[in-house]
């Protein structure tokens, strides 16, 4: 009998088609899974930015570098956050201020990403609860973007003293400070100030002239691909998994920690302490505190080696040369609150993330308020 037309199925009929179908069903499928292991955290998952100059971020200040936009906003999602940062008219991640106040007192706040509450509410940092709970004003300074003490202390000196203040609160992180102060750390053509040691003692330069910088303009092919890294996550995981093979990013799986109140050399302590003397200067006989932020790597290496910290003496012996100069190391408070609860040390985090979380922003909020506020 005679095979017609109509006894061949679609599937006999079409086969490229078919196996193109069975290819984009594959893919879907892929796609799903991989959406599906980033919404539960078993993947990473990576915003990268689709504008073609930095809407937020960017090297666009004269003295500092790296600072925000005014009147910007930037919205950022990671792997169990999503975060609005907006700035005010002069660039901070904070409600608008005028710099006349009245008040008694009024608080000026430095420090990095953790300062600036990297992927939290800003609502709910630790400046909030502190201005909720005391009536006194918290101004926040701090930035993300590779901020060091450097930084810190000429943006107090030519930005944020201009601002009407009683106290000054810093806030250390020796996981990366240190390297936020050493030109080694950046490109040649990223506009940051540095010191560099002379007979007298050091000098303040910049490697690259402002007119110069790197300004992070992006090319439309750079654009196009980061729009679909973005939305398609087979891509988005892709990228990842390059980069880590090639070693430009930590490893996703946890390596053997080093504490970070140990990666610092006697050259960048050196450099840290002289820019701390120089923000002492500045501040004028005003108050200072100097806080240090323990990453999960130094709390568990403190549980199990003990709290005796070179640079945690080295920052108490520098206080006491000034009256008006007092240090926190927030590691032991961090542990005792993590000791009496039975709490993991990742519960002061985001989670997916070393950042403060809800609890690391309240526990800070504690500490300051004890030593700050509480007669």
């Amino acid at each position: 009998m005679a095979i017609t037309n109509t006894d061949i199925s679609w599937v006999d009929a079409h086969p490229r088609a078919t196996r193109l179908i069975v290819l984009a069903l594959f893919v879907l499928l892929i796609e799903g899974v991989i959406r599906v292991c980033v919404w539960a955290g078993l993947l990473p998952y990576e915003r990268y930015p689709t504008s073609r100059e930095p809407q937020y971020w960017a090297y666009i200040d004269p003295v500092v570098g790296i600072w925000r936009y005014p009147h910007a906003s930037y919205v950022d999602e990671g792997r169990c956050f999503t975060t609005t940062y907006s700035s005010n008219s002069y660039g901070a991640r904070d409600r608008e201020r005028s710099k006349q106040s009245d008040a008694e007192r009024r608080v000026i706040v430095l420090g990095d990403s953790f300062a600036e509450g990297y992927g939290y509410d800003e609502t709910q940092r630790f400046t909030e609860l502190l201005e909720e709970r005391t009536g006194v004003e918290h101004l926040n300074w701090g930035t993300a973007g590779g901020f060091g003490t450097i930084q810190e202390w000429l943006l107090y000196e030519k930005r944020a003293r201009d601002f009407d203040h009683s106290d000054v609160l810093l806030f250390i992180l020796p996981d990366n400070d240190f390297e936020d102060n050493d030109p080694s750390e950046y490109p040649g053509d990223a506009y940051r100030p540095y010191l560099r040691k002379t007979n007298d003692g050091y000098q303040l330069y910049y490697p690259v002239e402002f007119e110069d910088r790197y300004t992070a303009s992006r090319q439309w092919s750079t654009v196009v691909k980061n729009t679909l890294d973005n939305n398609i996550y087979i891509f988005n995981v892709l990228r990842w998994a390059i980069r880590l093979l090639k070693d430009e990013s930590r490893p996703f799986l946890p390596v053997e920690p080093t504490p970070s109140y140990e990666k610092y050399s006697a050259e960048d302590l050196e450099i840290f302490l002289y820019a701390l003397e120089q923000l002492v200067g500045a501040v004028e006989g005003r108050n200072l505190y100097l806080y240090l932020i323990p990453r999960t790597t130094d709390l568990e290496y403190a549980e199990e080696h003990g709290e005796d910290f070179a640079l945690v003496g080295e920052l108490k012996r520098f206080a006491r040369r000034f009256d008006n100069v007092e240090f926190t190391d927030l590691l032991p408070h961090f542990l005792a609150y993590a000791r009496e609860r039975g709490l993991d040390y990742e519960a002061f985090t985001l989670g997916c993330d070393h950042h403060w979380g809800r609890l690391g922003h309240k526990v800070t909020a504690d500490i300051v308020y004890e030593q700050v506020f509480a007669d």
